[in-house]
């Protein structure tokens, strides 16, 4: 799972563990505010995108 802040495009990985089952205990922060794009990968295939709004 990759966020990429909207305004400066930083990109940080937030999640890279294995799914052991239909439930994740994956808990993550992001360091700025503002507009991130998330990305859902499993075995290096998107699954999906999301946008999120951080805030302080």
């Amino acid at each position: 799972m990759l966020a990429t802040h909207k305004k400066t495009k930083e990109t940080v990985q937030l999640y890279e563990w294995e799914i052991d089952n239909n439930k994740s205990g994956a808990k993550f922060s992001l360091d700025k505010p503002g507009l991130w794009k998330i990305d859902v990968s499993v075995d290096e295939e998107l699954l999906t995108s999301f946008i999120v709004k951080a805030e302080n």
